[in-house]
């Protein structure tokens, strides 16, 4: 049967949780042999690169450290099905994600990318974050694209912070996306990740502005 559709995880130190992620894929309502599962091991230094060794039919690949944008590349640039979908090694999917995204690819040919809510988890507590109409609240994880998109706008800048933003900022004038308004993706936010985040967030924000010289509702922190 032919795959039709890669989960890409970046995998840097993360042997605490990269278990839960491979395994939320794995457990997905769709026929797991139309799916492919390719690990980018980012140069770890911990367990990680033997707990996704564990996993049975997980392509892997190793390289070492360049950093999270530079591995998601290397990962795309392997990757041979029609669609992609990232999801970051501390984060999950719910059973149907793949199942409800893949839909509506079938059913609507014109679509490019599919985007839905999430559940963040912070300090214990799971809360639901809608889209909206605003897709510059994504995440960098949890979209699945035609891999169309990449060949005909390239891959995400490796000099910017908010490279998953730049790549949308430059797909959207041609790109068609649909909006799943159901939470598909589960966000594990780490307690030390809120305070870095603001400035993160500025320093990001301020090279999208350099770059393209005007505003963007991205969302804050």
């Amino acid at each position: 049967m032919e795959k039709v559709v890669t989960v890409l995880i970046r995998v840097y130190n993360n042997s605490d949780t990269v278990k839960r992620a491979i395994e939320s894929v794995i457990q997905q309502t769709i026929d797991s042999n139309i799916m492919n599962i390719l690990v980018v091991d980012d140069g770890s230094k911990d367990d990680s690169l033997e707990i996704v060794k564990s996993f049975k039919n997980v392509e892997i690949i190793q390289t070492d450290h360049k950093g999270s944008i530079s591995a998601l590349n290397i990962g795309l640039k392997h990757v041979t099905t029609p669609y992609v979908i990232m999801l970051d090694s501390d984060d999950w999917f719910e059973n149907s994600t793949l199942e409800k995204m893949l839909f509506e690819f079938q059913n609507n040919p014109e679509i490019d990318f599919v985007y839905s809510d999430y559940f963040e988890i912070l300090n214990e507590t799971r809360k639901i974050v809608s889209i909206g109409n605003n897709l510059f609240n994504t995440l960098a994880a949890g979209i699945m694209f035609s891999m169309a998109l990449f060949k005909t706008h390239g891959y995400y800048d490796e000099n910017l912070l908010f490279s998953e933003y730049d790549l949308l900022i430059r797909i959207l004038p041609t790109a068609k996306g649909k909006y799943l308004p159901l939470p598909l993706y589960n966000y594990y936010r780490r307690k030390d990740s809120v305070s870095a985040g603001q400035s993160f967030f500025k320093r990001g924000t301020k090279e999208l502005f350099e770059k393209y010289g005007q505003y963007f509702p991205i969302r804050e922190y």
